[in-house]
């Protein structure tokens, strides 16, 4: 590529959390680019960060392929930043014609390895049978052999659900039965941090003001290249609320290093590339890990605020820098905390009323 032009970037889904997370980071970056947006909505606040914006379909519907190929054959994309879960799937599919056919660089990992990371009774397997640390898990008909082996609470997350929407916390068998459609959700044992110095909990224990208490919670981003490399590693302690995490403190823990490296590295054998997110908690049993995904996250901004440039990071490297030289841009400052707020942005009427109508907006 030649670098004095701007680098053309497509962020998916810029209406979420993650999208705009994304977006934020490569405003950050010493990178030039030209970002391009998508979402399903015109109502997208994402969109104002953007320097071009389109509409297109669900990624669960039929024109969604045609309509990425063709924003990125008319925009000259050079790289692809997912913004979503269920995008990351049909992107997995088609990330090698976009290659081969436009030079489009989609950073999403293997459609193996996206598969096993969206079924989390297939992650939970995948880790049991390595040896890895991660939350007992079960569907219904298995729920029994779960609260035998683990006890009360444990956690209802539903099958289809993303983040912590439509989770539940059960502490007997009468919340069990109280659970409309129990077949819907699969079950995970309830960890309990350490620092909570407690065997059991109780209801008092896991909420806090009728929100699910969310403290201690560990997040760890890995940054694969394309042949295994580790170009860097990020461990946070965040406290979150509503399943947004709202303080996020940079932490160096040698015994989750090493576990998340060991996940990461087990991934790569499925076509690992670019981010892993893995997130636990430190139990008395160690380090445990409840959900993994191979995507950036909500505080992909945050973390590259903190010195962690993961967006730049994998265009360089993408772009022929070797990984010695990416690593300083991977580097957590441990003596600071991010703490976060809602903000807002104000757009005129007349432009969202003009990419409802054609699907395509300069900003």
């Amino acid at each position: 590529m030649n670098k004095l032009r701007k680098r053309q970037v497509l962020v998916t889904a810029v209406g979420g959390g993650v999208g705009q997370a994304i977006l934020k980071a490569l405003r950050l970056s010493g990178l030039d680019t030209f970002l391009v947006g998508t979402d399903v909505h015109p109502f997208c606040a994402g969109f104002s960060f953007c320097d071009r914006a389109y509409l297109v379909p669900r990624a669960g519907e039929e024109e969604y392929t045609s309509r990425i190929f063709e924003i990125c054959s008319r925009e000259h994309i050079a790289y692809l930043f997912p913004g979503s879960d269920p995008e990351l799937l049909p992107l997995a599919r088609m990330k090698k014609d976009l290659l081969h056919r436009l030079g489009c660089q989609v950073i999403v990992s293997d459609e193996s390895c996206v598969q096993v990371c969206r079924d989390k009774l297939r992650t939970y397997e995948f880790f049991r049978e390595r040896n890895l640390p991660f939350a007992e898990t079960a569907l219904y008909d298995s729920l029994e052999a779960l609260v035998e082996r683990r006890g009360f609470p444990v956690i209802a997350k539903p099958l289809d659900g993303s983040g912590s929407s439509g989770v539940r916390v059960l502490f007997s068998r009468e919340d069990l039965h109280a659970l409309q459609d129990v077949k819907r959700y699969m079950f995970q044992e309830y960890l309990i941090p350490v620092q909570w110095g407690k065997e059991r909990v109780t209801p008092e224990d896991v909420f806090a003001s009728w929100e699910l208490r969310q403290e201690h919670e560990i997040s760890i981003q890995v940054l694969k290249g394309l042949r295994g490399e580790t170009l860097g590693i990020f461990v946070s302690e965040n406290v979150l609320k509503s399943g947004i995490p709202m303080r996020v403190e940079p932490r160096s823990i040698p015994e989750v290093e090493y576990v998340a490296l060991k996940v990461a590295e087990a991934f790569c054998d499925l076509g690992l590339f670019g981010p892993l997110n893995i997130q636990g908690k430190i139990t008395r049993r160690g380090f445990v890990a409840f959900e993994v995904n191979p995507r950036f996250t909500g505080i992909t901004g945050v973390r590259t605020l903190l010195g962690f440039r993961e967006c730049e990071a994998v265009i360089r490297y993408l772009e022929g820098e070797e990984p010695s030289t990416i690593q300083s841009s991977l580097r957590p400052d441990t003596t600071k905390i991010a703490l976060r707020f809602v903000d807002e942005c104000i757009i005129s009427r007349e432009s969202i009323e003009t990419l409802g109508k054609r699907r395509e907006l300069g900003v």
